[in-house]
């Protein structure tokens, strides 16, 4: 638990999280719980905080960039420094996609410093169902509704006003909206004044192992956000079976190589994100043959990159300089 100052303490709050974490660590360290390595996820506030920990502690830490700690966080003059400071800091910085790390490169940071491992899906969590005993799906495909989901925070950069344009567009759909946000209201009664209320659906939030379910109810996937890292929704669609649609944006063309997954669209025009999705559904792929596809983002891969980063960093830390 650390502080938080809404608004105006933004700049602050590495400098508390690692106050707090100082505090826990100790504890921890005094039980004999010691350790050889930090390893941060998000590397604003959490990456910066990592960084003096570190230093207060005498141990290496490797951080991970995940999204919006680089696309947006990292665009901001005083965040950049300290983000900056601590990649040069770290033993390594990982990069769950590559145009995460262009980006960061871009903004200064050394090539050699920073590795992409993707992010993998958990193919035993999500895994084709049996659709006659799930709700929108099992009626054959001809003549009856197609179903739409999307899965996210309702806030504005994940442009939910298009899913809403989209399903207007296309009688023949349904969509289930699952997540929460400060954008619910205003949504539900968009889609009221459009007339669609009879085919949206607002789920609200549901916990992960639920989700797995829900995909297997949808027939299409849609993602059109205004920025994203490496959308793990993409992949735990697909490994259900479910074919995507998403926006050229963040990882989604390096996810989306093959028509069978899904369609990239290289547009925020909603007559483009519904041709794709009529494309889509024009020529809809075997659901078996999206699963196949997604089997290529299993986790081994990623984990033993991994595991030799860290492996390294310790090595590296352990070592004499000079030696």
């Amino acid at each position: 638990r650390y502080l938080v100052i809404p608004k105006i303490g933004m700049l602050l709050t590495p400098h508390f999280l690692f106050r707090s974490a100082l505090k826990s660590v100790h504890r921890l360290i005094a039980k004999g719980q010691d350790f050889d390595l930090i390893d941060a996820h998000y590397l604003y506030p959490d990456g910066v905080a990592a960084s003096k920990l570190a230093r207060a502690l005498g141990k290496p830490f490797v951080m991970t960039a995940r999204g919006s700690d680089v696309t947006e966080i990292a665009l901001l003059e005083r965040p950049r420094m300290e983000i900056l400071a601590a990649i040069s800091g770290a033993s390594h910085t990982i990069c769950v996609s590559e145009n995460l790390r262009r980006d960061l490169i871009g903004l200064g940071a050394e090539p050699k410093q920073i590795t992409t491992l993707r992010n993998g899906v958990d193919l035993v969590r999500f895994h084709i169902q049996q659709l006659d005993t799930l709700k929108y799906a099992g009626t054959p495909k001809k003549n009856r509704q197609w179903t739409l989901v999307f899965a996210g925070w309702l806030i504005p950069r994940k442009r939910l006003d298009l899913v809403l344009e989209v399903t207007r567009q296309i009688p023949e759909l349904k969509t289930i909206i699952v997540g929460d946000g400060p954008l619910r209201n205003a949504l539900e009664a968009r889609a009221q004044k459009m007339g669609i209320t009879d085919r949206v659906e607002f789920l609200g939030q549901k916990k992960p192992e639920d989700m797995a379910s829900i995909y297997n109810q949808a027939d299409i996937l849609l993602l059109p956000s205004d920025r994203e890292g490496w959308p793990n929704v993409l992949l735990e669609a697909m490994a259900c079976g479910t074919p995507v649609v998403a926006r050229a944006i963040g990882a989604a063309p390096d996810l989306i190589t093959d028509r069978v997954a899904g369609r990239v669209v290289d547009s925020d025009e909603p007559k483009d994100l519904t041709t794709a999705i009529q494309d889509l559904m024009a020529h809809y792929p075997a659901r078996a043959d999206v699963r196949k596809f997604a089997e290529n983002f299993g986790w081994q891969e990623t984990s033993d990159a991994q595991v030799e980063i860290f492996t390294d960093a310790i090595r590296a830390f352990k070592t004499p300089k000079g030696a």
